[in-house]
């Protein structure tokens, strides 16, 4: 009896058993193609921010001014400003002014309705950029009399290619040119939504601004992030790169732009090159963000005018089946997208779970996750980001809690890089990060081709000498690859010196193609690792069966089975 096996070893990300028989085969269990990886992370659930004001306040009962009085700190927007820095908006600082012994020099370093610069290496602030204000600019006397307020709730911004910043003020988006000397000159208006005879005008509000090109080539698309009437997104053009005129509206309302939405990318269909894509989410929606999803809209130029509609061939949001939301991504609570024409995904921030004590999924409370689909919605990676609405609950101490709204509120961007892309993300409470996007990179990997052996530090790579014997059939039936050829009876030993492959009871998968010519007594090991704790097994029984244990914690017998018909098979264990 022979058997030729080729093992792969990694950490994983689902949390479940996939099994497939012969009769019947389910889909695969998910295997990202991408990785999203921390840069650096800084939230309020951690002990390390370099951000003295982010911090969790779960005593503040129902009280969320927005007059610089606030003692919960806030966040309105989080763009890349050039190659070393960006720019953090500052929404309240969480330090009450008007208490005669607040912490004046903390307030002053971080001022609420600011910008300050962040270090892109590390997250750090580096200083007050802008000072905004409560209020910019003077509002329109039509505005007030429909009832509009000075201050504003909502704070969010937007930056062009050439450095101009676009901060949204109730009805107008207002602009700050670079004055040359690191600072920005004064503002101007570059944009007023005049009144439309819509109910709720006079709360108009500018929550996602997403500022692209430069000059007379600038473009803005913007939106209020709600159902408010006619408080979709709007695309902005310019001739002088001042002021602004409507071109195109994304509508908002159920299953369209309620929520986040992307940056404009140029269309993938050839038969209609002019066509731009947006991908927009409907968050929070009436259901506490429970059924929202993503949606792409077509903004489609024509001589004399533009359709916008929702993309009929989108396939919308696909989650793998094995994913429940209790534990995985699932294209809920999305509270923002971007996308760029350059990559070939996009991606997607699905916020920590809103209002879960008043739904009752509080039990667990979920954290946030990024997740990265292609543009035919297949998912490709996710990160959970390690923090959860029960950070900060707004409470009177006797064990009740609601959740916070600025919980809901937050933004991505995906900025390509030489090697794959970035993620800037920010909450309107949690925090702020950056994250590389990669190639999924195996905690290790074996190929059995000689000296080329993925291995994890505190080991060494199988050699030729190691091995029982190889052969040069193979999964893939490509030249110069191998597989590890046994006789039944020989083993290849890896010696992990520092438990490297020690998972204990953390998330991994592990998985290998194999080929079996002939089946007999005992059960076939396909991997095994015997460190306690975190000791596992990963095998094939003489029914073709697989099985895995987690010594001393469970054994696990599936239904999979490995088809006799002499080809090569993939199979796997997630843990």
């Amino acid at each position: 009896m022979q058997s030729k096996t080729k093992l792969i070893a990694a950490l994983g990300v689902a949390l479940c058993w996939s099994a497939f028989g012969q009769d019947e085969e389910p889909a695969p269990p998910f295997e990202p193609s991408l990785q999203i990886t921390p840069v650096w992370e800084h939230l309020i659930s951690g002990d390390s921010s370099p951000l003295p004001i982010l911090k969790g306040e779960t005593l503040n009962g129902a009280d969320d001014t927005f007059d610089g009085t606030a003692v919960l700190d806030t966040y309105g927007g989080f763009k890349v400003y050039d190659e070393t820095k960006a720019l953090l908006g500052i929404r309240e600082n969480g330090i009450n002014e008007t208490n005669p012994d607040h912490d004046s020099d903390m307030a002053a370093m971080y001022p609420d309705r600011s910008l300050i610069w962040i270090d892109l290496a590390t997250g750090a602030p580096m200083g007050v950029a802008l000072e905004v204000g409560f209020s910019p600019v003077p509002l329109d006397q039509e505005f007030i009399d429909a009832g509009g307020t000075v201050t504003d709730y909502y704070f969010n911004f937007g930056v062009s290619d050439d450095g101009v910043v676009y901060v949204g003020y109730k009805n107008k988006i207002v602009r700050y040119a670079p004055d040359g000397a690191d600072g920005f000159e004064a503002p101007t208006v570059a944009f007023t939504k005049e009144n439309d005879g819509s109910d709720l005008w006079q709360a108009w509000r500018w929550e996602n601004i997403r500022v692209s090109g430069s000059g007379a080539d600038t473009t803005i698309v913007a939106g209020g992030k709600t159902w408010r009437p006619n408080m979709g997104y709007y695309y902005l053009e310019t001739t002088d790169g001042l002021t602004f005129t409507e071109f195109a509206y994304v509508p908002n309302g159920f299953a369209n732009a309620s929520g986040g939405a992307s940056s404009l990318m140029p269309g993938r269909n050839p038969e209609f090159p002019e066509d731009m894509w947006i991908y927009v989410s409907s968050y929070p929606g009436s259901d506490n963000g429970l059924g929202t999803r993503f949606y792409r809209f077509i903004i489609a130029p024509f001589q004399g005018g533009v359709d916008v509609f929702k993309d009929p061939d989108y396939p919308g949001v696909q989650i793998p089946e094995e994913f429940i939301p209790e534990e995985n991504y699932h294209g809920r609570f999305l509270s923002d997208t971007d996308a760029n024409g350059d990559l070939d995904y996009m991606v997607a921030y699905s916020s920590p779970s809103w209002n879960s004590i008043a739904v009752g999924t509080a039990e667990p409370f979920r954290p946030g996750y990024l997740a990265l689909h292609n543009h035919d919605g297949e998912l490709l990676a996710t990160y959970a980001i390690p923090v959860t609405e029960e950070a900060e609950l707004n409470s009177d101490g006797e064990g009740g809690g609601a959740a916070n709204f600025h919980g809901t509120l937050g933004s991505v961007e995906l900025i390509p890089t030489a090697d794959g892309a970035h993620i800037l993300w920010y909450s309107g409470i949690y925090g702020y990060g950056l994250y590389s996007v990669g190639p999924v990179i195996p905690q290790a990997a074996w190929y059995f081709d000689g000296n080329d052996e993925l291995v994890p530090s505190g080991g060494t790579p199988f050699t030729p000498g190691d091995l029982p014997s190889t052969s040069d059939d193979n999964p893939m039936g490509a030249e110069n690859d191998f597989s590890l050829a046994l006789d039944g009876s020989a083993t290849a030993y890896y010696a992990d010196t520092e438990g490297v492959l020690n998972f204990d009871d953390s998330d991994f998968t592990l998985q290998a193609y194999v080929k079996f010519d002939t089946f007999t007594e005992p059960a076939k090991i396909i991997i095994a690792s015997y460190g306690l704790p975190g000791g596992y097994s990963f095998w094939v029984t003489t029914e073709r069966k697989v099985g895995a244990t987690t010594y001393g914690i469970l054994d696990f017998f599936s239904e999979a089975t490995v088809p006799d018909d002499g080809g090569w098979h993939h199979i796997a264990m997630v843990h």
